[in-house]
C-alpha cells in the first residue's frame, strides 16, 4: 500500500507538469504569445487567480480550448494536488506511528515481566504484536467497492454539467456584456455597451470560468436579475465542482488500496516471510497466524489495537494459561 501511493503521487507530480506545459504551448501557439505570457496565463488560470489581463481573445478556437482546459484542469490538477497532499500527509503519520509502535512495544514489555513473576509454571506460547517486523498504516475500505466507477461518479458530474447549463441559459437571457473599458461608466464602472452576440462558446466560456471560481470578468451579468441568479449559480456550481474534486480524489486512492490490497491478499508468502508469519515461533504457521498476518499487512487490523487486545485477554488470563474459563470471568 505504501508502495502504490508513492507511485501514485509521482505520477501526479509529473502530470501536474505535462498539463501545465500543454497549456503554455497551445496557447502561445493560438494567441501568438510570449512563452511567458502563455506560462503565465495557465498559472493564473489552474489556480483560480483569474486576473482578466489577457486581453480579447483573436482566436474562438483558443476561447472553448480555455473553457475544456480549465475545467479538465481544475478537476484532474485538483485531484493530482489532493494526492500529493494527502502522501505528504501519510509520510507524517508514519513517522508518528512508529514512534507509538516503538512505545507500545515497550509497554508490552513491561507487562510481560510483570506476569511472568505472577504466573507459576511455563505459559504456553503465544503470539505477540511485537513479534511483528512490518507495521502498516490502518485504511478503511469502502463498501462501495464493488460499484463500477463510472456508476459512483455519475450523479457528481451530472450535476455539475447541469449546473453548468443553468449558467450559460443565465448569461444567454441575460445578454451579458464583455467588458470594455472604452465603454465603462466613469461613476459606476458600470459597462454602457450593448452586446446580445453570446454564442454557445460564450456561453460555455462564461459558465465554466465561472464555477471554477477562476472569472476573467471578460464576460458578465448585465441586469438587477441576472445578477441575483448569478448569485445563486456561483454558490451552487462552486459547491457542485468541489463536490465532483472531493470525489475523484477519493475514487483514485481507494482504487489504488484496493489494487495493492488484492494483491497483497492473493500473493503466496515467500520464504524469507516465514518468521513473520509464525508469531508463536514453534516453526509452524496456523491458520489463525495466517489470517492475522495478511490483516496487517493490507491494513485492516492496526499493530497498537493488538496490543491492547492482547493486553486485555493477558488481564483476563489469571492462571497464565493460554486459555480464559468461565470461572476466571
Amino acid at each position: 500500500l505504501e508502495h502504490s501511493n508513492r507511485r501514485l503521487a509521482k505520477f501526479s507530480i509529473l502530470f501536474t507538469l505535462s498539463y501545465i506545459t500543454l497549456g503554455v504551448i497551445c496557447f502561445a501557439f493560438a494567441e501568438d504569445w510570449s512563452f511567458v505570457h502563455s506560462f503565465y496565463f495557465v498559472v493564473v488560470t489552474l489556480t483560480t487567480v483569474g486576473y482578466g489581463d489577457q486581453g480579447n481573445w483573436v482566436s474562438e478556437y483558443a476561447r472553448f480550448f480555455c473553457s475544456v482546459y480549465a475545467l479538465v484542469g481544475i478537476l484532474l490538477l485538483g485531484t493530482a494536488l489532493g494526492v500529493i497532499g494527502s502522501e505528504i500527509i501519510t509520510q507524517h503519520e508514519k513517522v508518528v506511528k512508529e514512534m507509538q509502535k516503538k512505545a507500545a512495544i515497550r509497554r508490552e514489555k513491561k507487562l510481560e515481566k510483570k506476569l511472568a513473576k505472577k504466573q507459576k509454571g511455563v505459559a504456553p506460547p503465544r503470539a505477540s504484536a511485537s513479534n511483528l517486523t512490518e507495521t502498516t498504516r490502518s485504511s478503511s475500505f469502502s463498501s462501495t467497492y464493488n460499484k463500477p466507477v463510472l456508476q459512483q461518479l455519475s450523479l457528481p458530474f451530472g450535476i455539475l454539467f447541469a449546473i453548468i447549463g443553468c449558467g450559460m441559459l443565465l448569461i444567454y437571457i441575460d445578454g451579458g456584456n464583455p467588458i470594455d473599458n472604452n465603454n465603462c461608466d466613469s461613476s459606476s464602472g458600470t459597462n454602457t455597451t450593448q452586446t446580445s452576440d453570446l454564442s454557445f462558446n460564450k456561453c460555455l466560456y462564461f459558465a465554466i470560468i465561472t464555477v471554477t471560481t477562476i472569472g476573467y470578468g471578460d464576460i458578465h451579468p448585465n441586469t438587477e436579475v441576472g445578477k441575483f441568479l448569478a448569485i445563486v449559480y456561483i454558490l451552487f456550481g462552486v459547491t457542485a465542482v468541489g463536490n465532483v474534486l472531493s470525489n475523484i480524489a477519493n475514487k483514485v486512492i481507494d482504487h489504488q488500496h484496493r489494487d495493492a490490497m488484492e494483491r497483497i491478499l492473493t500473493r503466496k508468502i515467500a520464504v524469507h516471510e516465514f518468521k513473520d508469519f509464525d508469531l508463536d515461533g514453534n516453526g509452524t504457521i496456523e491458520r489463525t497466524e495466517y489470517v492475522l498476518r495478511k490483516m496487517i499487512l493490507v491494513g485492516l487490523v492496526d499493530q497498537a489495537d493488538i496490543l491492547r487486545v492482547e493486553k486485555e485477554f493477558d488481564a483476563m488470563d489469571l492462571d497464565g494459561s493460554g486459555e480464559i474459563t468461565m470461572e476466571e470471568l
